[in-house]
């Protein structure tokens, strides 16, 4: 026991000297997560816990790095191994300290499997990490209260950053009645001896950790292909007509982004819908958006919105959180481009007067200043 201590306290030390001298500290100078497997084993409706593994695939970015370094919120850590050997750890309910096995060298890789559980989080701010309802368990990978905002660390281990981008499998055990959608696409489904089910999903391309999602409830698939990309809804049967009618112009808007932005850069269109009132949110091919927007085309800017970030965001992120302008200026600029699209040229003109007025009215009383795109203040 006083080993083990003393053996948390070194690794604490070290990576509090690390940032020191490199701030802000940066994992993702040192480090690369080549691939994450997260396996959730149990998701309980009535405690809001889950358990879980996550096995890390980890890439030396430069010669002797000696500590993994990994972001995961209030969550119960119970064991950590490499190579199938139990390691020592430090955990402060903010960052897992792994040691490695020997001191990395550049391009040296190794697999940590995490062991964890416990009730993830939601954001300070109510906006972001992981929700509960009695018929839904998801995540909305960023926190407003967070800075910077990424939210993986929620409910998984990881870096946690912008710069890094993995690729993931998702393995999703549920109840039988639910059905379980990851980033990606479904590579298939067991049914298991106690009746539940484990989903496979697998997301090949590389994203960030805040775009990585899940969301598990009683729900139906509904498919359809435009442009050659498939695309799918997670809803109810009974909300299939609303989903139709509320993204009845998406061949025009997808087939705008593509001739635009270039290809669409991932394996489906994802939308979720979930219990959320307050928005929506781009995790790649995997957008969670709140089952109140299906109504009609009155909010049809909030879905073009989010999957223009499918360009804007997910396949080119901003390196920091000060850079949002190329996340939201451009996903809002979107919304005016479908407008033009879908509506014509008089409406996209419409679209911008009415912005402008509002930015000159109002943009220095709001925000109590004419702020400058780069380096956004945090509270922006």
């Amino acid at each position: 026991m006083r080993r083990k201590i003393s053996v948390r306290i070194f690794y604490t030390l070290l990576l509090s000297i690390v940032c020191s001298v490199n701030a802000p500290c940066s994992v993702s100078d040192s480090l690369h997560v080549i691939h994450y497997n997260i396996n959730i084993e149990n998701i309980n409706f009535t405690l809001h816990t889950i358990k879980a593994s996550c096995s890390v695939t980890i890439q030396a970015k430069q010669n002797n790095v000696s500590a993994i370094p990994l972001s995961l919120l209030e969550l119960t850590v119970d064991s950590v191994k490499i190579n199938g050997s139990s390691m020592v750890f430090s955990y402060n309910d903010t960052t897992l300290i792994i040691p490695a096995p020997s001191p990395m060298q550049l391009n040296d890789s190794l697999t940590a499997d995490i062991y964890y559980h416990g009730a993830p989080v939601t954001d300070a701010s109510g906006w972001g990490g992981f929700y509960f309802s009695s018929t839904h368990a998801f995540n909305m990978g960023i926190g407003f209260a967070a800075d910077p905002h990424n939210y993986g660390k929620a409910w998984f281990p990881c870096i946690d950053e912008f710069t890094d981008h993995s690729i993931y499998d998702f393995y999703i055990t549920t109840a039988s009645n639910h059905k379980a959608f990851c980033n990606g696409i479904l590579a298939g489904s067991v049914v298991n001896p106690n009746n539940t089910v484990t989903w496979h999903w697998q997301m090949n391309q590389p994203i960030a950790s805040y775009l990585a999602s899940i969301a598990v409830s009683n729900y139906y698939t509904l498919k359809c292909t435009s442009n050659n990309i498939n695309i799918e809804w997670a809803c109810t049967v009974s909300d299939t007509p609303a989903v139709l009618n509320t993204f009845q112009h998406v061949d025009t808007i997808l087939s705008s982004f593509i001739t635009a932005y270039g290809p669409y850069p991932f394996d489906k269109v994802g939308f979720i819908l979930v219990p959320f009132n307050s928005g929506a949110m781009e995790h790649a091919t995997s957008i969670h958006i709140g089952t109140a927007y299906m109504s009609g085309l009155t909010y049809e800017t909030i879905w073009a919105h989010e999957l223009s970030h499918m360009w804007w965001g997910d396949k080119v992120t901003c390196e920091t959180a000060g850079d949002m302008w190329l996340n939201e200026g451009f996903a809002s600029f979107n919304e005016a481009f479908m407008t033009e699209k879908v509506y014509g040229a008089v409406a996209y003109k419409n679209w911008l007067r009415i912005n402008n007025k509002l930015v000159l009215q109002f943009a220095h009383i709001v925000d109590g200043n004419y702020l400058p795109l780069i380096n956004v203040p945090h509270d922006y």
